[in-house]
């Protein structure tokens, strides 16, 4: 890697401002030596760890076991493991290393996008780099906005709502204002529009934390289709899918009782981890609720990657060691398969959109106890039932990343899809999350608040 001693104090300056939006009122501590469109560029070789796991996340949506023990009372943890409303989360919340880590990230991407242009080098290079960085960025705002802010229902209901920062400069004495979630999704839109993809590489990089044109239009699907614009996500999923359509085999990524998925696997379209690449996935457990969503033959659990040994100790849960690596805020081929599958069941074309499940399915299942989908209906096959029928392969799909949370945001919203989650606590006991309850929605921490008047929380 080129001048990897300037990057390196870039990066320690970076670090030493204080997190996400009171970037905003200090000023650096010194220049950049990066000068060059190659030196500038070294800004983009790093893979993307968030720093903390999608854990909440899916403890919010019942996807991951989550103890409501009583010595846990008082505590943000069990705020999210009871569903407990009551209590004013935001002053449990006194940083959010999730938070910080992106807005750093999101710092380096506007020094590219500022420095570039005056840098020497070659202006394809530029016009390159400066794409990379802007759909980068949108897509870590994009995270953002879906965790602090409200579901997108609708234009005018997101012009009402409140959204996040959008930091798009490096003016460091500058307070970045919080904008309505419209403005936020206006702005995503902006850094992965049509003339900002088609200055991307053509075809996907062999190094996941770069990304090129399928992640640009896949980013774009996914934000669209958040937006419940199905007919344009469909549009974008189908363009992501004719350039990068690798989807993970399972039977080559299983043996001897572990699931060994590289990080720099193909299907990635841009690979966020949490915490360190070994721990993307290993020591989860998943709730009693989402074991029951596993198919038989399902090759993960023949092979006891899900382990059972623990169910009667964690109320059913089932706990995993592997070590495979999971993209848990990025992109990979089998979200925008599920998307375009969605898109398709929502135009009406229900055979269509279940097929495109099956291409995942089939290489998830063994052989012998594999069936189509469409298969194990309970119902004539409409709308609702298609929908039933992806939901419940896409959740297990979707184990332990943010996109679990991302669609159950968004169907919260429709009255057809809709519910309320329940978890079973054992003994005769449960609790429950409503549809419409404010925990969808997590604070902006203390430490950003007190340095932004502007971050008012979004519940």
């Amino acid at each position: 890697m080129k001048n990897i001693y300037p990057l390196i104090l870039l990066c320690i300056s970076a670090l030493c401002l204080s997190s996400c939006d009171d970037k905003l009122d200090i000023i650096p501590k010194g220049e950049t030596t990066l000068t060059t469109v190659d030196d500038l560029e070294t800004l983009l070789n790093q893979v993307y760890n968030l720093d903390e796991s999608p854990g909440d996340l899916e403890t919010l949506t019942n996807t991951c076991y989550a103890s409501v023990s009583a010595d846990l009372k008082g505590t943000y943890e069990y705020i999210l493991a009871s569903y407990d409303e009551s209590v004013k989360r935001e002053a449990l919340r006194l940083t959010d290393v999730r938070y910080n880590t992106i807005y750093n990230y999101i710092l380096n991407t506007n020094i590219v996008i500022a420095k570039t242009p005056e840098a020497k080098g070659d202006s394809k290079q530029k016009e390159r780099i400066v794409a990379e960085a802007r759909v980068v960025r949108g897509w870590l705002h994009f995270l953002i906005a879906n965790i602090h802010a409200k579901q997108y229902d609708n234009e005018s209901q997101a012009a009402g709502e409140g959204g996040i920062a959008y930091v798009d400069n490096i003016n460091f004495q500058e307070q970045k204002k919080k904008i309505s979630l419209k403005e936020t999704y206006d702005r995503i839109l902006e850094d992965c529009s049509d003339e900002v993809i088609e200055k991307l590489y053509d075809n996907p990089t062999k190094v996941h934390q770069r990304v090129a044109k399928d992640f640009g239009y896949g980013m774009r699907a996914l934000v669209l289709l958040q937006m419940k614009d199905y007919d344009r996500a469909l549009i974008y999923a189908n363009k992501a899918l004719a350039i990068n359509s690798v989807i993970e085999d399972r039977t080559e990524t299983v043996s001897g009782g572990d699931w060994k998925l590289s990080w720099d696997h193909p299907s990635n379209y841009f690979f966020v981890y949490s915490r360190g690449p070994n721990t993307s996935i290993g020591y989860t457990m998943i709730s009693k609720e989402t074991v029951e969503l596993f198919e038989e033959g399902d090759i993960l659990m023949e092979n006891y990657i899900w382990d059972p040994d623990y169910a009667e100790e964690y109320n059913g849960a089932y706990f995993n060691t592997s070590s495979a690596n999971i993209s848990n805020y990025g992109i990979r081929t089998e979200q925008i398969i599920y998307a375009a599958a969605e898109c398709l069941i929502r135009q009406g074309k229900y055979d269509q959109g279940l097929k495109m499940v099956d291409r995942v399915r089939e290489k998830r299942i063994y052989d012998y106890c594999y069936e189509p989908i469409i298969n194990k209906a309970q119902n004539p096959v409409d709308e609702t039932e298609a929908m039933r029928l992806l939901e419940r392969a896409k959740r297990v799909e979707m184990i332990y990343t943010v996109q679990n949370f991302l669609d159950l945001r968004r169907w919260n919203t429709e009255e057809r899809y809709k519910r309320t989650i329940v978890r079973d606590l054992g003994e005769g006991e449960s609790v429950s999350l409503r549809p419409d309850s404010p925990l969808w929605v997590f604070p902006f921490p203390l430490d950003a608040v007190n340095r932004n008047s502007s971050l008012t929380q979004n519940y």
